[in-house]
């Protein structure tokens, strides 16, 4: 867990010193030193070329049928676990022994525990969508900022966000990139 955690310390602080190194410095200014960093605001690009609002409904379409699929899966659970649970209390009587009441809590904490792994499994399948959503944009402006770049003489864009610091807005080619789109 340490060396994770170091590792991704690292790998921010490197970020952050490549951002805040290209800040003060256009890009056309970096090809003359030999390249620049630049940054894009990815939030910004989808609004300003008008793909906002679409990704954002495609995050909600996969985000309902994700609800909708664990809404199912809990009621399988729920259809599994309900009548066993009442056949055993049934069968146990108005005062069950202390072993029964362990059966009966032991069946009960394995239902639970099912349902949290589902639980778990709807997150981790929310933030893959999310990150698949923003990847697939990507790669749709990748040409785009390939161009913008090598115009500019830029070896690194990186992209705005809780990695980066601070940045110079001189160095931000969101709307470069944008207009590069719109051609």
């Amino acid at each position: 867990m340490r060396a994770t955690w170091t590792v991704t310390v690292l790998a921010g602080l490197t970020v952050t010193i490549l951002a805040t190194a290209g800040c003060g410095q256009a890009g056309a200014q970096n090809a003359s030193s030999g390249g620049g960093v630049a940054v894009v605001d990815l939030d910004g690009l989808a609004k300003a070329i008008g793909r906002d609002v679409a990704l954002q409904q495609e995050a909600q379409a996969q985000a309902e049928a994700l609800n909708k699929e664990m809404r199912e899966q809990a009621e399988q659970l729920n259809q599994r676990y309900t009548p066993q649970l009442q056949q055993m209390a049934q069968s146990f009587g108005p005062n069950p022994t202390a072993d029964q009441r362990q059966q009966l809590g032991t069946l009960q904490r394995q239902a639970a525990a099912e349902l949290e792994k589902l639980k778990m499994e709807v997150l981790e399948r929310r933030g893959k969508i999310r990150s698949d959503i923003i990847a697939k944009f990507r790669a749709e402006i990748l040409p785009a900022a390939q161009q913008v770049a090598a115009a500019q003489g830029l070896k690194v864009v990186l992209v705005k966000g809780d990695q980066i610091l601070l940045f110079d807005t001189a160095v931000d080619i969101t709307s470069a990139i944008a207009q590069q789109i719109r051609q």
